[in-house]
């Protein structure tokens, strides 16, 4: 991508991703992650839950290490247990290395999973009935991005709302600013993400 800036001079702009590395040749449009993890670790910390695993991509991924981070400061200010489940994204994958999560003693195991998608989200379900364990009774699960069809899952799916149209109308207009005159001095936008509450969250299992 910066080779491609670095020959063409025409203007980038990343979607729900930034370069930290070179803030003068890219713009970017993103979620807001840190809100997205506050969200989601007080929605489960208000419900009893004192030990919270997060489900990630390897390191090179963005914005996951952004959103780990986060978690970790969560975790000091708070007082729960962050675990890190990392592994590629794709739902065998996750569903391996979640269940390997999952097969720990009882009472060191996770009772709360935030994945960092709701397809990943899916492949916690997925491990959990491949341990005998049931999704909210026995662990809670929440999602990212609110999927057209994660109100359909059994349980409907806890999620972080992420407003997709309003990312590529402020990325449209970030690349037309950029091309009728002077580069935006704003160049990461952030956009608000809500929490939508279902199914897959309850109390933290006596």
């Amino acid at each position: 991508m910066r080779q491609w800036h670095s020959s063409t001079k025409r203007p980038v702009v990343l979607l729900n991703s930034a370069d930290p590395g070179d803030r003068q040749a890219t713009m970017s449009v993103r979620s807001d992650q840190h809100a997205a993890v506050d969200l989601a670790v007080r929605h489960l910390v208000d419900a009893g839950h004192r030990r919270l695993a997060m489900v990630i991509a390897p390191p090179d991924k963005s914005p996951d290490p952004e959103r780990w981070q986060h978690f970790q400061l969560l975790s000091e200010q708070l007082g729960f247990t962050a675990t890190a489940v990392i592994t590629e994204l794709s739902a065998d994958a996750a569903r391996v290395a979640v269940a390997a999560e999952l097969r720990r003693a009882s009472e060191v195991r996770p009772t709360a999973f935030i994945a960092n998608s709701d397809y990943i989200a899916h492949a916690v379900y997925l491990a959990a009935a491949d341990c005998g364990l049931l999704v909210p009774q026995d662990i809670s699960v929440i999602g990212h991005d609110d999927l057209p069809t994660s109100a359909s899952l059994s349980p409907p799916l806890t999620t972080i709302g992420v407003n997709r149209r309003e990312i590529g109308e402020r990325a449209a207009a970030l690349l037309i600013s950029t091309l009728d005159g002077p580069p935006p001095t704003a160049r990461d936008v952030i956009v608000a993400v809500d929490l939508r509450v279902r199914s897959s969250t309850a109390p933290r299992p006596s």
